[in-house]
């Protein structure tokens, strides 16, 4: 090309627009390598320059902070990087490195849940771990805002959904304490990391805590907290993000039922041969068929809808398929498990309502919707305490959910005279 027609640069892709594993590495998710994406445009310049060329080439994909593109460039591997998603993440990504703020940047995690995933169903891109993502028009960073009266603030609980109401509320200016229940800050993304392949939400999470401690947040650990010490502690506010519980998929018979996490905190007492049932079409579920995989068991998995991981983005399945295809991974569609002996798992096919029994299973990963315990919400709505819902506590969803509603709880207006929020 470049012997036959003058070229002004070379923008290295290397995904074509169909409905294959091409496609998942157009926004390659947090699960891939970035090395083949680096090495490409590295060919392709080098090839360039042997033949006595000097056309700029551009590189794509999976760079996260200036330092990436600086190595990249540097090496001689691209003269120029492009990047979407990062600044979705970060959009003073420049500015913040050039001020020698790294700390402060947000660094993309590569979840493809607010971009990819909402590309892919036609609605306004967002981003996990940037809620004002999308919403430039209607807020500023908190730290940009003129400072109010400074307020005290609760915050009770250190998910995704508290970690972020306690960052935007100190960055508001106001005095905040948040109350853990554990001994860690993270909650449920911490069962997430546990797979290799999600954990960039490790990265997430450590910005977070990087983030209250530089905003002066206190966090007080193994803080159980009930409706009368919230009372006692006197906040202007108080933001409730305690989270949800995983519910157990009651499952007849005598066999090993176990849930996700638990699944994931123990991977060696499900044995050789796990049966997955799940119910939600969720990230969870379809991260963790990879991972029991990789430890080297014989995974099959039976879903009750047409489809498996319904509730995940195109942008990623394309790969995860092909994954699952090269490690075996059975998977059985319109199927609901009924029993489970410890041996043999028996399983409905919902087309016909046909009952077959299936032996060799060591396990079942049995994988529900959680739950919402709303008895201190309503107690402390009850004692007329100034209190807010955020994240799982309010309705078991995702992290990105969590994490909008958290910011969007630290901002919301304070009422005037004490009584009931909303």
């Amino acid at each position: 090309l470049a012997r036959q027609t003058p070229i002004d640069f070379v923008n290295v892709s290397h995904s074509a627009y169909v409905a294959s594993y091409s496609l998942a590495t157009q926004m390659a998710d947090m699960a891939f390598d970035p090395a083949p994406f680096r090495s490409l445009p590295a060919r392709i310049r080098a090839e360039l320059r042997t033949e006595g060329f000097d056309t700029p080439v551009f590189a794509v994909c999976r760079f996260t902070g200036l330092d990436e593109a600086d190595a990249m460039i540097a090496a001689g591997h691209a003269d120029a990087v492009g990047m979407a998603r990062a600044h979705l993440a970060e959009p003073a990504i420049v500015r913040k490195s050039v001020e020698g703020r790294l700390d402060e940047i947000r660094r993309c995690i590569g979840c493809n849940q607010g971009c990819a995933g909402m590309l892919e169903r036609n609605l306004p891109i967002r981003c996990l771990i940037n809620p004002i993502a999308g919403l430039e028009a209607q807020f500023d960073e908190p730290e940009a805002l003129p400072r109010g009266a400074r307020k005290k603030v609760l915050v009770v609980g250190g998910g995704p959904a508290g970690l972020e109401a306690a960052r935007v509320a100190a960055a508001l200016g106001h005095d905040v304490t948040q109350w853990e229940r554990s001994d860690q800050l993270g909650g449920q993304l911490r069962t997430a990391w546990l797979m290799p392949k999600r954990a960039n939400f490790e990265t997430f999470v450590a910005f977070q805590i990087a983030a209250l401690a530089r905003l002066g947040v206190t966090t007080i650990f193994n803080k159980e907290a009930s409706a009368a010490e919230i009372a006692a502690f006197g906040a202007d506010r108080i933001i409730l993000a305690t989270g949800s519980t995983t519910t157990p998929m009651p499952v007849p018979g005598s066999g090993p039922v176990f849930t996700l996490p638990d699944a994931l905190r123990a991977p060696d007492r499900l044995g050789a041969a796990v049966a997955v049932f799940d119910r939600t079409g969720e990230w969870g579920t379809l991260a963790a068929l990879e991972h029991f995989a990789d430890l080297g068991k014989a995974v099959t998995l039976f879903v009750p809808a047409a489809s498996y991981a319904w509730r995940t983005t195109i942008y990623s399945t394309l790969a995860n398929s092909r994954r699952l295809r090269e490690r075996k991974v059975r998977i059985a569609t319109l199927r609901a498990v009924r029993a489970f002996d410890g041996g043999t798992l028996e399983v409905e096919d919902l087309s016909t309502g046909e009952v077959a029994r299936l032996s060799g299973f060591s396990a079942l990963v049995a994988v529900d919707h959680n739950s919402a315990d709303q008895a201190l919400y309503l107690a402390l709505r009850r004692a007329g305490l100034p209190v807010m819902q955020a994240g799982d506590n309010n309705a078991p969803r995702t992290a990105l959910e969590a994490t909008y509603q958290g910011h969007m709880a630290a901002r919301a207006p304070f009422p005037v005279a004490s009584g009931l929020t909303t």
